[in-house]
């Protein structure tokens, strides 16, 4: 059952074969023995926790021959009208940036099957994952690390001429978004507790009437690809004398114009281009030449899959900047009177 209302998030499970939420499980107690009444009940036992920004409460009693009945409430706090991100129902689901599983057992073994004579089932056992993987930390790793593009600045005439625009342009990068991909296998071990069985497939008691029990385990695995793309959404060019040109993108990756044009003939102008009023003499100390710099901010997002299965699309994390540098010289050319 799922209940959703402004400002918090409240999720009500109800035990019976598995529940999945972000929450560490301890072992339930064996249940006590019954009473010779089958109608009576044991005392309610009650846990309350908090768990990051979850209130968990978690409550089981013990119903002689009739079972344990445990339920999990899971309420988060949120700010906000309605959201749209209600827990998933499939036995992997996501709480924050994590993604946990947790398989909670709450079995009578197949009560009905025991002998008469039987006192109970098997304990209800709850068994947490071994490790939780949580493939944010992995994405912002990602998105810091990646390589950026081979992106070189070029500029016509190469060196330049006061008051003579100079025109500039990239190469090595068409701006489009960069990209990469990391695949994660996780293992995990998972065990439960099982009654032995006699030749005639019923469980085998001791001697106080409650089965023989053993563990059975197998291991699961779950594949997780994270994908981590940054799009471009503003560059500015620094001309190195204190003037710039700045581009914003009106969508992901569409700045065409901050790229410039290489040339071709007078004819086709490049979209970046800057004229000088002084020459670069005594610029930079001995380089006599303009510092020129193209900085490109991205957009940072991840996305991640388990098992081939989606997890909500795109996600964001925190913008990258990028900077690439050139040298450029430019001259003045100045009339000089000589006598015929």
């Amino acid at each position: 059952m799922f209940a959703q209302s402004r400002g918090s998030l409240i999720v009500t499970f109800t035990c019976l074969m598995f529940v999945v939420a972000g929450i560490s499980a301890t072992t339930t107690q064996a249940q006590p023995s019954c009473s010779n009444s089958t109608s009576s009940a044991g005392p309610v036992s009650t846990l309350e926790t908090r768990i990051d920004s979850w209130q968990l409460k978690v409550s089981a009693q013990h119903e002689c021959r009739s079972g344990v009945f445990a339920s999990v409430t899971a309420t988060r706090e949120m700010a906000g009208d309605r959201g749209s991100n209600a827990m998933p129902t499939t036995n992997r689901g996501t709480s924050g940036s994590s993604i946990l599983s947790v398989p909670i057992f709450c079995r009578r073994d197949d009560y009905m099957f025991l002998p008469p004579d039987a006192l109970g089932g098997i304990p209800c056992l709850s068994v947490p994952t071994s490790s939780a993987f949580d493939p944010r930390p992995l994405a912002v790793r990602m998105a810091q690390q990646l390589p950026p593009p081979d992106l070189r600045i070029r500029m016509n005439p190469g060196k330049g001429m006061v008051n003579v625009p100079t025109w500039f342009w990239v190469e090595g990068y068409d701006g489009g978004a960069l990209s990469q991909t990391q695949t994660v296998l996780q293992q995990e071990t998972v065990c439960h507790t099982v009654a032995d069985r006699g030749p005639g497939g019923l469980a085998v008691l001791g001697e106080d009437g409650r089965p023989h029990t053993h563990q059975e385990c197998h291991t699961t695995d779950t594949t997780f690809v994270v994908d981590v793309r940054l799009s471009p959404d503003h560059y500015t060019w620094d001309f190195g004398d204190n003037h710039s040109q700045a581009f914003p993108c009106g969508g992901t990756a569409d700045c065409p114009d901050a790229l410039g044009a290489p040339f071709v003939d007078s004819l086709h102008e490049s979209s970046v281009r800057h004229p000088y009023v002084w020459s670069s003499l005594g610029v930079n100390g001995a380089a006599d030449a303009y510092a020129i710099k193209l900085a490109i901010n991205f957009t940072a997002q991840y996305r991640v899959s388990i098992n081939g299965n989606d997890q909500g699309g795109w996600h964001a994390l925190s913008d990258r900047q990028l900077t690439w540098s050139a040298s450029h010289q430019v001259q003045e050319a100045q009339a000089v009177l000589v006598r015929p």
